[in-house]
């Protein structure tokens, strides 16, 4: 990320009489966005085992829940957008670097970098719900910056949907684990707590 935020370093990308640069830049860029892709559809496919796999409760609160979530339209884009990255290629990525000078000395530097919403258009069959999330983005960017945070929010949502539905399901056995883990908490603390001090549980009683 320094590379997009520190602008000395802009400086020497925007030289181009070096653009091996500007290139190992693009494919980091590619790199942390298949990253981000794969993060989150492993997130949704552990979550989706722990509850199928151990917890019957809240299967079928989970399978209505989750069907509907993937059906959002950045989460649907995210979705098959990770399928297309592997199957396919990277998008086309466009990265523009701004610096100019400061008046009181200094420099300021922006960048922005993209991915082509006609260009992907073309390049297969999207679903209906990944089209909403690309015609709802101005002119024929998509801006990876805004693609985070418009998807961030709703991989949190999941995160908290799924804490909050163990909390109110099992929420007396949490009650007895927490009893529980007090309990032998104590109990070790006696036991291993008196031994550290250099005393023996018999001589912590006596």
């Amino acid at each position: 990320m320094r590379k997009v935020t520190d602008p000395a370093v802009a400086i020497d990308l925007l030289n181009f009489e070096n653009p091996q640069k500007l290139n190992l830049v693009g494919l980091e860029i590619a790199r942390l966005l298949q990253n981000y892709l794969d993060s989150t559809h492993s997130l949704r496919k552990r979550i989706n085992h722990l509850v199928l796999g151990t917890m019957p409760e809240l299967k079928d609160s989970w399978v209505k829940w989750n069907k509907k979530d993937k059906r959002r339209p950045v989460n649907a884009f995210v979705t098959e957008l990770r399928v297309y990255v592997h199957h396919c290629r990277q998008p086309a990525l466009t990265s523009t670097f701004n610096l100019w000078p400061r008046s009181n000395g200094g420099s300021d530097f922006s960048s922005m970098i993209s991915i082509s919403r006609l260009g992907l258009e073309k390049a297969r069959d999207w679903s209906r719900h990944v089209k909403r999330y690309m015609d709802s983005q101005p002119k024929d960017t998509i801006r990876l910056d805004q693609l985070v945070l418009d998807h961030f929010p709703l991989v949190e949502n999941l995160v908290q949907w799924v804490v909050r539905s163990i909390r109110q399901t099992y929420k007396d056995e949490l009650h007895e684990l927490e009893a529980l883990r007090k309990q032998y908490e104590i109990e070790y603390e006696q036991t291993w707590g008196a031994r550290s001090s250099g005393n023996t549980p018999r001589d912590t009683l006596d």
